[in-house]
C-alpha cells in the first residue's frame, strides 16, 4: 500500500468513524435558531422527559384517560411543544448573552439555581421518578432555562415591556431552520406539516 493509499484509508476511516458518531450520539442538529443549534440528544431528551412526565401526571389523577399518551397524534404534539421551548430558550438565552454577557449570565444563574441545588437530597429522587433526570440534567434542561426566562422578564419589566409580547416578536424575526421531519416553521410558529 502506498502512501498516498495510506492517507486516503485513514481519512476514509476518520470520517466514517465521525459520521457514526454523530450518528449515534445524536450530536447532529434538530433545528437551528439564528444559526444556533439546538441537537437531536437535546430535543429527544426533553421528548421523553415530556412523554414520563405526562404518563405519570394522568395515570396519577385521570387514570382513564392514560392511554391517550400512546396516540400518535398526542406524541406529536408533544414533540412540536418541547421543540419548540427549545426554541423560546435558545432566543432568551441568545438576548441574555448580548445584554448581560456570558460571565455575569453564568453568575446570575448560580445564585438562582443554588437554592435547589441546596436541597439536591431531597428532590433528586423526585425529579429521577418524574422527569428521568438526573439532578444535573434537571438544573441544565428545566432549572437553567427557567431562570433565564426569569430574569428576562425582569429585565423587561424594567423596560415596561411584556415577555409574551417581546418572544412574540422575536419568534417572528428569528430565522428558524427545522431538520426534523413533520414540522414547518411559518409565521413565527413551530407547526405540524400535514400529512397530505
Amino acid at each position: 500500500m502506498t502512501a498516498k493509499n495510506t492517507i486516503f484509508f485513514l481519512l476514509t476511516a476518520a470520517i466514517v468513524i465521525g459520521v457514526v458518531y454523530f450518528v449515534v450520539t445524536k450530536s447532529y442538529a434538530a433545528a437551528f435558531v439564528n444559526f444556533n443549534a439546538i441537537s437531536a440528544k437535546s430535543f429527544e431528551n426533553d421528548f421523553e422527559a415530556a412523554l414520563i412526565y405526562y404518563e405519570k401526571a394522568l395515570k396519577t389523577y385521570n387514570q382513564g384517560d392514560a392511554a391517550v399518551i400512546q396516540s400518535e397524534e398526542v406524541k406529536k404534539e408533544i414533540q412540536r411543544a418541547v421543540l419548540e421551548k427549545l426554541i423560546d430558550n435558545s432566543i432568551v438565552h441568545r438576548d441574555l448573552l448580548t445584554r448581560m454577557g456570558k460571565k455575569e449570565l453564568e453568575t446570575v444563574i448560580e445564585n438562582k439555581t443554588r437554592e435547589i441545588e441546596k436541597k439536591s437530597s431531597e428532590i433528586e429522587e423526585g425529579i429521577k421518578d418524574l422527569y428521568g433526570f438526573s439532578l444535573e440534567d434537571f438544573k441544565a434542561r428545566v432549572l437553567t432555562p427557567m431562570a433565564e426566562q426569569e430574569i428576562l422578564e425582569g429585565r423587561l419589566f424594567l423596560e415596561n415591556k411584556n415577555f409574551d409580547e417581546w418572544l412574540k416578536e422575536e419568534k417572528a424575526k428569528a430565522r428558524v431552520i427545522i431538520l426534523i421531519s413533520g414540522f414547518k416553521w411559518e409565521d413565527g410558529q413551530l407547526k405540524i406539516e400535514s400529512g397530505e
